[in-house]
């Protein structure tokens, strides 16, 4: 299917010109899916995630080209350089940019750069163009983006851009180009033949339901263990040594900013209360309000006549439909105040209704849209809080607000230290500001002697962070993920792990020796089991030979073999790779011990049982076909505009001794 798609792409494309003019009228019009939003949403994350790292400027080259387009070596290494920061995130900050090329990242983001590339040339040739209306909509719903208040913030959007290395041009113009290769995304996927019948299938297969049985083989039934010798256990310790090493610690200081640091309340003046009371007058003066039913009568008489008959009895709703022609649920016109009801209808109807008690009705109005009758059917009584009674909380409110603006008034203040080349130290006492000073902390907050190390406020939420920090690397002010806040953190040095010392963990050595030799044991008498049970042994039989337990499991289907809770991950695995009666032997979800599990029945999905699912396994599908589309689509047009890579000067960049401007090496 793949190849047949490539090959009629390349077709399309030695003729597009006509094809691109009949396809730009439901491009534009697919600029607000959800689909375009998803893929701006990934380039967004990525922008937040990655930063910028230490890049000397080098001169204008060009590492690739596609078409007419040039990636040029500076765009080259700060994606580069923004990725090694992102994986130091998730392993640690010894992961540096050799390691990143071991594993072949260079190369990932060279040809992501060439994909980008090649979408942007073709948006560029169809007149593509992601219009300013849509960028600025797109810009002030990125999260990132957002201050305490949760609506865009310039400081916030600031600080983002200052930390991946972007200006508001770059930043936009990349988001314009985004936008407009949206378009082009959402034309492709407008439409996808899917048919039924392969649907149906791939149903069958991944909700096919399987039983089964499980005979758990313990460590318990291998008896007893003979001790081991002192030199078994060191070499041991010496054999598993990252079972025995010591963490890693670090030397942190670390600058915390809430708005409560802030929030002074002592000179607060008296005119600052009386503004916030005012501009809070609808929350402490709530009017009282009526819930009103309302029929509008074309004349007087009508309008007495129906008067008359509700007074006397008759039942409001039935009586405005037969003499008015209204329903029962046009009549209701919700909550009033006396304000409202003047301001919609008159002083006179206001004074009238609000003198009404609960089920009152009022004698006919009139005014110059025709003759009232109302019914009270709920009343809510006003509140009101003078300014006395509520002094302490607009103290609280405004110290709040003011606590707010001195944060971000401070946190601008500190960035100008940093860009200044100050420490976190010199940052807080030039400031006056509380620095956490942390002589050795390991990532879950615990000194070298493992006790918890307490501190106010809790750092614990931002040691992941700094452990992905080496000493080298300049403090950056960031913004809490929930914005509380902001934090600052140093790393002025980093305590290595190292291997414990055998006789502080004799103890510990000697358990897991004992264990694996059980777990060994274990491992012999499962594998005699399951040469037993493939020799017509039945699995009870087997259960008091080997004093196991058998478990019938409930059914479990393919595709949530994964998530489910009754079988561990590797024995559902083994459920889905064994015929009807097979057995099979893994070990057990704890480690410890085995488990022989053989399958005691299959059944294909019924895609009629469930029709949701099937549904939702369509649209699943959809995504996965055109995820390939995508890909055969780039393909195609790398193949029709050419794409050239210059791998020397790539290999130039990351290397010293090139003299060419390279990316800064990490000591």
């Amino acid at each position: 299917m793949h190849t047949a798609l490539i090959t009629g792409l390349q077709r399309e494309f030695e003729d597009k010109s006509n094809e691109r003019l009949a396809m730009l009228t439901g491009i534009r019009k697919g600029l607000n899916s959800f689909l375009v939003m998803a893929l701006l949403g990934v380039l967004i994350a990525s922008f937040a995630i990655w930063g910028v790292g230490d890049v000397f400027r080098t001169p204008s080259l060009t590492v690739a080209k596609v078409g007419d387009i040039e990636i040029g070596a500076n765009d080259f290494l700060r994606e580069f350089e923004g990725r090694v920061n992102s994986l130091r995130l998730q392993f640690g900050g010894d992961f540096d940019r050799q390691q990143a090329r071991a594993m072949g990242l260079d190369q990932m983001v060279l040809h992501q750069m060439i994909a980008r590339a090649a979408w942007d040339e073709e948006v560029r040739e169809m007149g593509l163009v992601g219009s300013d209306k849509k960028v600025a909509e797109t810009l002030r719903n990125i999260e990132s983006f957002k201050g305490l208040t949760g609506s865009f913030d310039r400081f916030a959007y600031e600080q983002a851009l200052r930390r991946i290395g972007l200006t508001f041009k770059q930043f936009e113009a990349s988001l314009a180009d985004e936008v407009a290769r949206g378009q082009l995304l959402d034309t492709i996927s407008a439409t996808t033949p899917l048919p039924a019948a392969f649907v149906r299938e791939i149903y069958r297969y991944r909700k096919e339901a399987r039983t089964s049985r499980v005979l758990t083989i313990p460590t318990s039934s291998v008896g007893s263990i003979e001790a081991p010798s002192e030199g078994a256990l060191r070499e041991y310790h010496d054999f598993n040594k990252i079972l025995f090493m010591a963490p890693e610690y670090r030397n942190l200081s670390i600058l915390l900013l809430r708005p409560g640091d802030f929030a002074a309340a002592a000179d607060i003046t008296e005119e600052e209360l009386q503004a916030a009371y005012e501009e809070r007058i609808n929350d402490y003066q709530v009017p009282e309000k009526r819930r009103l039913l309302v029929v509008t009568l074309p004349d007087r008489q009508t309008a007495q006549d129906f008067y008359d008959q509700v007074s006397t009895g008759g039942n409001f709703e039935a009586l405005a439909e037969v003499m008015a022609g209204f329903a029962a649920s046009e009549l209701d016109i919700g909550e009033k105040s006396l304000f409202d009801l003047k301001s919609d209808y008159s002083e006179v109807v206001a004074q009238t209704v609000f003198g009404l008690d609960l089920d009152g009705i009022s004698r006919p109005k009139q005014t110059i849209l025709g003759w009232y009758v109302f019914r009270v059917n709920a009343i809510t009584k006003g509140t009101s809080r003078t300014f006395e009674q509520v002094r302490d909380e607009l103290r609280n409110l405004v110290a709040g607000e003011r606590g707010i603006d001195a944060l971000y008034d401070t946190a601008a203040q500190v960035d100008d230290n940093l860009a200044e080349g100050a420490t976190v130290e010199e940052i807080g006492t030039a400031l006056q500001l509380k620095v956490q000073t942390f002589r050795a902390i390991d990532r879950s907050s615990l000194d070298p002697e493992r006790q918890l190390i307490s501190a106010d406020p809790n750092i614990l939420p931002y040691l992941q962070y700094a452990f992905s920090l080496i000493p080298e690397d300049e403090p950056i002010l960031m913004e809490d993920e929930n914005r509380t806040g902001f934090y600052l953190i140093q790393v002025n040095d980093v305590i290595e792990p190292v291997l414990k010392p055998f006789e502080s963990v004799e103890a510990e050595v000697r358990a897991r020796w004992l264990a694996d030799e059980r777990n060994k044991k274990a491992g012999v008498l499962a594998d005699r089991a399951l040469q037993e049970a493939k020799a017509g042994v039945t699995l009870e039989e087997l259960a008091d030979r080997y004093k196991g337990q058998l478990i019938e499991a409930p059914v479990i289907l393919r595709d949530e073999m994964l998530g489910q809770q009754v079988l561990a991950p590797n024995v559902a695995n083994l459920v889905f790779s064994l015929q009807a009666g097979e057995v099979g032997l893994e070990r057990s979800a704890t480690g410890e011990g085995y488990v022989l599990v053989q399958v005691t029945s299959i059944t294909a999905g019924d895609p009629d049982a469930d029709k949701p699912r099937f549904a939702a396994l369509r649209s699943g599908l959809i995504r996965e076909f055109n995820g390939d589309l995508y890909a055969q689509y780039q393909t195609s047009l790398q193949i029709g505009f050419g794409v050239t890579i210059n791998q020397q000067l790539i290999n130039d960049l990351f290397n010293p001794s090139a003299g060419i401007g390279t990316i800064r090496q990490r000591p």
